[in-house]
């Protein structure tokens, strides 16, 4: 968020599950990284090492 924000953290549980939930005022990831965030290593920087977001739906 270059021009600043605010960063929300959600946190539930059950008795075996936990969900959180994460959610901020940037400007949002666009459509063609989207298919690419639990790709190993996907980063937009030039000399960064993306360490993925992996994501389990249920």
């Amino acid at each position: 968020m270059p021009t600043g924000g605010s960063i929300y953290v959600f946190i539930d549980s059950t008795a075996h599950h936990i969900l959180i939930k994460i959610k901020d005022e940037g400007v949002g990831i666009g459509e063609e990284h989207v298919k690419r965030l639990g790709e190993r290593f996907f980063t937009t920087k030039h000399n960064g090492n993306g360490l993925s977001l992996m994501v389990r739906f249920i």
